[in-house]
């Protein structure tokens, strides 16, 4: 697979236990996610699929 073809756009993600300053970070575009993101989209997913 070609990766850098002109076709791919690469994506970098950071994922750490606690990031301070997440919110700007996301505002300059970085994608980052900390624990607590996780266990939000965590809780959000098992109570969707228990309804």
């Amino acid at each position: 697979m070609r990766w850098r073809d002109g076709e791919h756009k690469e994506r970098y993600t950071l994922i750490t236990k606690e990031i301070d300053g997440k919110e700007q970070l996301r505002d300059e575009g970085y994608h980052v996610i900390d624990l607590h993101d996780i266990t939000l989209l965590s809780e959000r997913f098992l109570a969707d699929r228990t309804r």
